[in-house]
């Protein structure tokens, strides 16, 4: 139940309160001065063994450190992807209460506190990255169900899909480098990055296995490119955009058999990986998010010399 911030100037996680209810698998984002936190599983409400997803909406005020609980969402997720863009709030796919991997998508308003079905993706599909980009909901990878005589031979999707809030119309893009679930979509410095996730195992094919892959889309040429890679492959992680870097928290890797403490940041000046301070205890299943600074903070040169030394120090 409990929250942690990173301290980017300090390298040190501080601990920052307890949210209402434990959450794993669920989804945030942050808007007008407060964190969401969205659907998810409660790990102390199972059936037949199995977490069962939520709907529920809570909101911390960062200026009152007070938690509100809000209207549920109409289906219960897990495993979804959720972005804010307009001044509202998207929860996309995922996997509901009935065990379902599910198209649907739902738009929050919060100055009617109320919840709305939108036009639903082409195909479901949970463990997906999403972002805004360029005006439009961006929705890459994931996993699908699909029936017995479907033109689909896996259910790690390699696609790509743009939703345009105005029009309301699915569209596709140049699909991924290669298919992967429980990847992370972050813009950073105006460009549009999908970090690690899991993939189909070469040498087996019904074991999936982490990908460590830093893959951006090349606007002027219209295809994704691969630019670096992670130390440690991982998916389920979490992964967030700050200034010119990108910041990769816990996960599960294949590599090291389980969840992961390590945290890694890749510098987009020289698209090195630098080491920052672990998280507490391995984690997956998190999710992370920005919060903008109040004040000023140092011109991004200097603060990438400032995070150099404090991280190598």
């Amino acid at each position: 139940m409990s929250t942690t911030r990173y301290h980017v100037l300090k390298n040190r996680w501080e601990y920052f309160g307890q949210m209402p209810e434990p959450r794993n698998h669920h989804a945030s984002v942050f808007l007008n001065s407060s964190i969401y936190i969205i659907g998810g599983y409660d790990p102390d409400s199972s059936k037949s063994g199995e977490m069962i997803p939520t709907g529920t909406t809570y909101v911390l005020d960062l200026t009152t450190k007070e938690w509100e609980s809000k209207r549920n969402m109409i289906c219960a997720r897990a495993h979804h992807g959720v972005v804010t863009i307009r001044g509202r709030i998207y929860a996309i796919g995922g996997r509901d209460s009935r065990g379902r991997v599910v198209s649907s998508m739902e738009v929050y308003t919060p100055e009617i506190d109320a919840w709305e079905m939108e036009r639903p993706m082409p195909i479901p599909r949970m463990g997906l990255g999403a972002v805004t980009y360029m005006g439009f909901i961006w929705v890459l990878g994931g996993l699908t169900s699909f029936p017995e005589n479907s033109d689909y031979d896996s259910p790690v999707l390699d696609s790509v899909l743009c939703y345009d809030p105005v029009t309301r119309i699915w569209s596709s893009r140049p699909p991924l480098p290669m298919a992967k679930a429980y990847c992370s979509a972050v813009v950073a410095q105006d460009k549009l990055w999908v970090v690690g996730g899991c993939c189909v195992s070469q040498s087996n094919k019904n074991h999936l296995v982490s990908t460590g892959l830093l893959d951006i889309y090349n606007m002027d040429c219209n295809k994704w490119e691969t630019r670096a890679e992670l130390q440690i492959p991982r998916h389920s992680a979490g992964v967030v955009a700050f200034e010119a870097f990108i910041y990769v928290i816990g996960g599960i890797s294949s590599k090291e058999w389980g969840p992961v403490s390590k945290t890694e940041l890749f510098m987009l000046d020289d698209e090195s990986i630098r080491k920052p301070k672990e998280i507490p205890v391995p984690l997956t299943g998190v999710s992370v998010i920005a919060i903008p600074p109040v004040e000023a903070v140092l011109r991004t040169k200097s603060l990438s010399s400032v995070i150099r030394r404090i991280i190598d120090h």
